[in-house]
């Protein structure tokens, strides 16, 4: 890279961050080759995928966002050439139309060396591996990706869920290894207050506070969300994913429209069309029936949704959303967060279940940095790969370097306060437009390993430290799918999602009836062939524990 503007502390640093992680080939500086000291077979193999004294530089394909500074003037890409010697050339894409772009400069032959953010899916990564196109990167772990191995010992699901279905690991995920929520349910705080009735415990007791929400303070929106971006047909999907687990579905996180049986772990089930999930619509039905839910939450996207979240006086009394922040920021008051507060437990539901489904996977994109055959030099993108997947080098990635970009709350080290220059810009920049003068975070397609970052300041992040206790005892993660089985998922899997988002709108707007539609809704999901699904999850669950998964 070019133009290094690499702030001083990145020198001292170096010799730190490099003692905490694990360099290629046994622990050596990262600017060697890791071949030299090598056994003499890794060596041999080392030489068969890299040129005989190929520069230590490689062109990376990578989607670059608005928000981003030029990639070389950032300085986490100046710290990963510091420490590795590796000199990178980047090659911008912009983000709209990232998957048409990507399959185009395969199919014209217009590779670079790797593709770095460009979010491939497993069915792309499974196609361009059989041919030849995309590297896998297993056999070549041992010499020059210690902290990928170190990280697959610590987190086994997460490697399994890398694996195609030849066996091989083609590339690196976004990834992490606390689970994140999916979902927080969160109250306006005020409105509690003046109703006296508590946060509540209960279904019952939830039904009872929004019902009483809406008789108190008439004319106002009970429960609203951004429906018209991401959830699609599915406006429900964030609430009805806070309501799951308190009937016991998805006991295996709702990430996956599968869980298993609650007579026998080994066993998946389809908790879409479990009798309890008539339960659960029903629900959201009567919410809607009793004008509790805003209307707009099937169409408007997340600034429509902020701005509502903003009003005054208030106009909305409880959000479900991953990303109250942005509702919140969207609608121009960062700081209003402490308007709102989270449940205290899980909801007990009516037969005494209490857990929090709405947990999402480790994995965000399960390849995030894959190699393409036209690498020069293979060790290098692998040292590339793997450089970011130690803890201490995400660190930096995320949050930039201690005491520049940020520090500690406290010596308890219980969450990370960003530098008053970086929230408070004086030149109006954005949060995201100061990050992106630092780091390629922003955009959400990086890979490398998210560490948990706990703020009490954050009512999401309260709630959120508050259901740890109830999650399901395993989480899914990707299963390692054949092609055929991949088939099937991506034509007759796709439709029983879409007719079961559908439905189930349908249902709660009442041009279904639960009463009398149930059973056909059922058969239909028999007739579109729900089955063959199921039987896909069923085999790819039964390699999982036959390769030693755990069942709970």
């Amino acid at each position: 890279m070019k133009n290094r503007m690499v702030i001083t502390l990145t020198i001292i640093l170096a010799f730190i961050v490099m003692a905490a992680c694990a360099s290629p080939g046994g622990g050596q500086q990262a600017g060697t080759t890791p071949a030299e000291t090598a056994p003499a077979q890794q060596q041999q193999a080392a030489a068969v995928t890299t040129e005989p004294d190929a520069p230590r530089e490689l062109d990376v394909a990578v989607v670059r966002f608005g928000q981003h500074v030029d990639w070389d003037e950032m300085t986490v890409w100046q710290y990963f050439e510091e420490q590795t010697g590796i000199q990178v050339n980047w090659i911008y894409v912009h983000p709209d139309g990232i998957q048409e772009t990507r399959n185009l400069m395969v199919a014209a032959g217009d590779l670079p060396c790797a593709f770095n953010s460009f979010a491939w899916t497993q069915t792309e990564v499974a196609l361009y591996a059989r041919e030849g196109i995309f590297l896998a990167i297993d056999d070549m772990l041992p010499l020059y990706g210690p902290n990928t191995l170190a990280f697959f010992e610590r987190n086994p699901e997460i490697k399994q869920a890398l694996v195609m279905p030849d066996g091989h690991i083609y590339g690196w995920p976004r990834t992490q290894e606390h689970f994140a929520m999916g979902t927080a349910m969160l109250f306006r705080r005020a409105w509690i207050d003046e109703l006296g009735m508590g946060v509540p415990g209960t279904t019952d007791e939830l039904m009872a506070v929004l019902t009483a929400m809406g008789e108190t303070f008439d004319s106002n929106i009970v429960y609203s969300h951004a429906g018209g971006v991401g959830d699609g047909l599915d406006p429900y999907n964030a609430l009805r994913g806070t309501l799951l687990g308190a009937w016991g579905l998805a006991n295996r996180g709702t990430s996956v429209p599968m869980d298993v049986h609650p007579d026998n772990p080994t066993q998946v089930r389809f908790w879409g069309a479990d009798p309890r999930m008539r339960e659960v619509t029903g629900f959201i039905r009567d919410m809607f029936d009793r004008n509790l839910i805003d209307p707009d939450s099937i169409t408007q996207d997340e600034p429509q949704a902020g701005a509502k979240l903003n009003l005054d006086p208030p106009q909305v009394g409880m959000v479900t959303t991953t990303i109250i922040g942005v509702h919140l920021a969207s609608g121009g008051r960062v700081g209003a967060d402490d308007e709102f507060i989270g449940l205290e437990m899980a909801l007990e539901g009516p037969y005494g279940d209490q857990m929090w489904s709405s947990v999402r996977q480790r994995v965000f994109r399960p390849a995030n940095f894959v190699i393409t055959n036209q690498v020069r030099n293979f060790p290098a993108a692998v040292e590339m790969g793997d450089f970011w997947m130690c803890m201490d080098n995400s660190e930096v990635f995320l949050w930039g370097h201690y005491s520049h970009y940020w520090s500690w709350d406290s010596p308890e080290r219980n969450f990370r306060i960003r530098a008053p220059w970086i929230t408070d810009d004086d030149q109006g920049r954005s949060y995201d437009q100061m990050n992106s003068t630092f780091s390629s975070r922003p955009g959400g397609f990086w890979f490398g390993v998210d560490l948990e970052n706990f703020d009490p300041n954050l009512s999401q992040h309260v709630a959120n430290r508050a259901m740890m206790p109830y999650v399901p005892s395993m989480v899914w993660e990707n299963f390692s799918f054949t092609e055929d089985e991949m088939r099937v998922l991506s034509t007759i899997g796709v439709d029983v999602n879409t007719y079961f988002q559908e439905a189930n709108t349908a249902f709660v707007h009442g041009t279904m009836s639960l009463e009398d539609d149930w059973d056909t809704y059922i058969a239909t999901l028999e007739n579109i062939g729900l089955q063959r699904v199921i039987d896909v999850y069923q085999a790819a669950y039964d390699r999982f524990l036959a390769a030693g998964g755990r069942s709970s």
